[in-house]
């Protein structure tokens, strides 16, 4: 039983690392897109690849709760134009926003 507690608390530890990991990356990855959060270049990300995006395909997508991805959408809505290149590919909002 003590085997089996120390692998996963070794998992729990390797899956905080890569949180904390993937938190700095996209920190850097904001402030290089001067955008505000890790979300709204998580939202521009995926509308970058996928642009028939719904709200609830964005929910899923990033697992953050729908009333965050309707705040996060309306901040860039009023902070960011929607053609926005500092992301390597040009990012243009659905319709359906």
């Amino acid at each position: 039983m003590e085997d089996k507690d120390s692998r996963l608390a070794e998992t729990v530890l390797d899956i905080i690392r890569v949180a904390n990991m993937l938190e700095r990356l996209g920190g850097k990855y904001v402030h290089e897109a001067d955008l505000n959060s890790v979300q709204q270049y998580m939202i521009l990300s995926l509308l970058n690849a996928e642009s028939n995006l719904s709200m609830g395909d964005l929910h899923q997508n990033t697992l953050v709760t729908k009333q965050a991805i309707t705040g996060v959408v309306d901040r860039l809505k009023k902070e960011v134009i929607w053609k926005y290149t500092k992301i390597q590919k040009i990012v243009e909002l659905p319709a359906s926003f």
